[in-house]
Order: C-alpha cells, then sequence, then structure tokens
C-alpha cells in the first residue's frame, strides 16, 4: 500500500515538472500547439531524406527545396495561430544549406540563402514577433548539423555570383551555427579548416575570421549579422558551454554529511543522527554505477536488558560502518542540474555498545534518488554539490567473528540478538568533484 502511494506520488511529481522542459516560447501566446508537431516536423524531413538519397524523388520533387515538404506541417500550425513560425532563422539556414546538397536542382536553396543573408535583419524581426513553439527542440538542429557537408556548402557558396563579402559572411554564420551547436563539428571545423583543435576548447578561429571580415570590409551590410554571430567574447563563452555540456563518460568522488534514521525493530538498537559519506560514482551514457563508504556517530545504546551479560553504550560515538552499492540512472539532465533514480545494497556494521568487538551486521536493499548541482571548473572536471536520499530494507543479527571467539571465550555466554528487520532513511549532502567527457568530445578524441 505504502509503495503504491509512493509510486503514484511520483508519477504525478514527474508528469507536473516533465512539460517545463518540453518547450520555450519566444512569445506569449494562449494556443497550445499540437504534441505531435515536433514528430511530424523532424519525421518529414527524415523521410524527405532518405527518398533523396535513395533516388525516389528524382523528377520535379529533386528540384524543390526540403522546405517545400513541410508546406502542409506549416499550414496546420499557421491554422492553428496565425502568427506562429515553423522554423527559427538558424533552422531555416541549415535547412537550405542542406537541401543544396542533396538536391539535384541547387539553385532554389543558393537562392533563399542569399536571401536570408541579404535580408537577415527583416526576417530575424519577423521570426521574433512569432510564436515558436519548438524553441528548445534540437533534434531537427541535430540531424542537419551532423549531415551537413560544411567544405562542400563553403565551395559551392563560393562559385556563386554575388559578392565576396556575401561569400564570406555566409562561411562566418554556417560556421558559427555549427561551432555553438555541435562540439564535434567544433572540433573538426578548427582542425581542418583552422589549423587548430584541442577537442572543442580552441575556438578563437570565429573571433579572428571576424576580425578579419570587419578589417577587409568596415563598412559592408553584413557587418551587424557577423557581430550577431561572433559577438565579443564569443570563445570564452563556447568554452564555457564545453564545460558545462552533459558528460557522458565520467568518474566523480566526494565527501559529506549525512543522517540516518532506522525505524522497525533495528530502531530500537541503532541511531545515527550523524554520518560521514564518501562515495565513487562511474557514468557511462544515462547509466550509473556507485559505491560509497559511511561512518556513523551516536548514541551508544543497551543490548540484552534485564541479563547479566548486559552490553551497555557510554555516550556519543562511533556506532556505524557501512559499504552501499548502487546502480541507476539520469532521470533529468538539464544544463546545470541532473535528477538519478537509484537502487542498490547496503551493508552495515554497527556497534551501538561499549565494547567494539561486539558488531550487529546488517544487509539489505535500498532505493533513492540523487539531485545534483555542477559547477563547471575545466573542460574536463567540474564541482557538484549533490543532495541524496535512499529508503533501505535491512535484516541484522549479532556477528562475532572468529578471532574474537579464540581470544574471548566468554563471548560464547552472551545471548544472540536477531535476526532483527528494520529500515531506514538516509539523506545526505555532499561535496565532490566529476571529471568526465561528453559524448561529442569522445567521438572526436577517437578520430
Amino acid at each position: 500500500m505504502v509503495r503504491d502511494v509512493f509510486y503514484r506520488l511520483f508519477l504525478a511529481v514527474l508528469a507536473a515538472i516533465l512539460p517545463s522542459f518540453a518547450y520555450d516560447w519566444d512569445s506569449p501566446s494562449d494556443v497550445v500547439f499540437s504534441p505531435k508537431s515536433l514528430e511530424q516536423r523532424t519525421s518529414i524531413l527524415q523521410t524527405q531524406e532518405k527518398c533523396i538519397r535513395s533516388g525516389e524523388c528524382l523528377g520535379d520533387s529533386a528540384s524543390k527545396t526540403l522546405r517545400d515538404a513541410f508546406t502542409g506541417l506549416e499550414s496546420t500550425i499557421v491554422a492553428e495561430d496565425p502568427h506562429a513560425t515553423l522554423f527559427s532563422y538558424d533552422e531555416l539556414f541549415l535547412l537550405y544549406v542542406y537541401s543544396a546538397q542533396v538536391s539535384l536542382d541547387k539553385s532554389a536553396s543558393w537562392k533563399e540563402l542569399v536571401r536570408l543573408l541579404e535580408h537577415s535583419r527583416s526576417i530575424k524581426d519577423s521570426l521574433a514577433h512569432r510564436n515558436y513553439p519548438f524553441a528548445k527542440d534540437s533534434t531537427l538542429v541535430d540531424f542537419l548539423i551532423d549531415s551537413i557537408d560544411y567544405h562542400q556548402a563553403e565551395f559551392e557558396f563560393s562559385l556563386l555570383d554575388v559578392p565576396r563579402e556575401l561569400k564570406e559572411s555566409f562561411r562566418i554564420v554556417l560556421e558559427a551555427i555549427l561551432v555553438s551547436n555541435s562540439l564535434a563539428k567544433a572540433c573538426e571545423i578548427g582542425q581542418n579548416s583552422h589549423g587548430t583543435s584541442m577537442y572543442g576548447a580552441s575556438v578563437e578561429f570565429m573571433e579572428t575570421a571576424r576580425d578579419r571580415f570587419l578589417r577587409r570590409y568596415p563598412q559592408s551590410e553584413y557587418g551587424a549579422l557577423v557581430r550577431e554571430y561572433v559577438p565579443e567574447g564569443f570563445a570564452a563563452r563556447e568554452k564555457r558551454n564545453v564545460a558545462s555540456e552533459q558528460k557522458w563518460l565520467a568518474f566523480s568522488m566526494g565527501l559529506g554529511v549525512g543522517s540516518v534514521f532506522m525505524g522497525g525493530n533495528l530502531g530500537e538498537t541503532v541511531s545515527v543522527p550523524f554520518e560521514i559519506p564518501f562515495y565513487g560514482e562511474f557514468q557511462v551514457g544515462r547509466a550509473l554505477v556507485g559505491f560509497g563508504f559511511g561512518m556513523g556517530l551516536g548514541q551508544k545504546k543497551t543490548l540484552w536488558k534485564g541479563t547479566f551479560d548486559e552490553m551497555e553504550g557510554h555516550g556519543f560515538g562511533i556506532v556505524m560502518g557501512g559499504l552501499n552499492s548502487y546502480i541507476g540512472g539520469v532521470l533529468l539532465a538539464h544544463n546545470s542540474l541532473s535528477l538519478d533514480l537509484l537502487a542498490g545494497i547496503v551493508v552495515s556494521d554497527y556497534t551501538p555498545t561499549s565494547d567494539s568487538d561486539y558488531l550487529i551486521q546488517g544487509i539489505g536493499l535500498q532505493v533513492g534518488g540523487q539531485l545534483d548541482f555542477k559547477i563547471p571548473l575545466t573542460d574536463f572536471v567540474e564541482m557538484v554539490v549533490r543532495a541524496r536520499y535512499f529508503f533501505s530494507w535491512e535484516n541484522a543479527e549479532l556477528y562475532i567473528p572468529d578471532a574474537v571467539r579464540e581470544r574471548r571465550p566468554e563471548v560464547d555466554n552472551f545471548p544472540s540478538y536477531g535476526p532483527e528487520t528494520g529500515y531506514g532513511h538516509r539523506v545526505e549532502i555532499l561535496l565532490g568533484f566529476r571529471a568526465g567527457f561528453p559524448k561529442s568530445m569522445m567521438k572526436e578524441s577517437v578520430k
């Protein structure tokens, strides 16, 4: 019954907080867009891409841009809200670049790219006043970025009959979009086009390209666009983004303070109001494997009351040494915060008497969760402030090692203790460090 209540409460909280991560509106709107719109948009792009690559779309459709495939969905969105837009400026830019690479007739896509650059201010202003329901949807951008050959795009654009400053502004804007959205592309561009790459940590080449453009064309009508995409501090900002990117392969360790509140029969014997835990944790993708050691302080208690072999505790001292191991997964990861669900095994040795040779050994299962707040320190290392909770079910009984029995034969006369059952609530605040690599950095490092 209790577990059902916790389960339903968890689902209710999850259902309440998940929508807050789904969309970000550029302007207030009472319109509720269809939740299938995002899936439809990505599905159309993927279907069109497969169709063109397989050759099934040769003929009239191959001479169109990929934007044309979205006409139906765009009409549906606009019908729901006349002030809506299906694409951001960056998405339009990438969509036409990709379309120019996969369509047989590239002229329409290049024409639209030139229009986007020549009328960037008016187009951006128009989009800024529209409701855009996909502001936090990176699926489309990721798909396009992974598929674009930026070398080919820059070369083919350089062959167009347009002013040279427009060609150079196109290259800066394209590279800035790629660098800002993909660490792997940033590494690739730096390594292949600018002769330097430190797994995404070196992006100063964008500022160099910006300054060269502004010196060469001080009165250029595209200067504002170049400054917008590569503003002052661009390299420092991108380095911060690299440092804060979610790690895909990582190891962390730390130390903290906590409390263990015991209940059931075991709660009558042990209480650990103050605990000093240490933890270590591995992460691969969203999977977690961790372990921890804890030393607990508490009020020592009396066992076997009313017997001649009574064992009494005296004062406040060390009453627990414990090991907990767990596996889990990352439930939510959002910027500097992450929420993980955990499950595992806990083993504890309790010494709640004045005689440290007497151990009450407990073992059981535990479930819990942890909330991490991460502070980037370098590209690879971040400081982690962690709040963690475990609920455990334990069975415990008196354990006297053979070495103690040989040294102290009188212990055989003491009454046994347990097995006793109990449950525990473990609450911890931990401070640690985490070192690791995002997936894009790992992909680049093995090239």
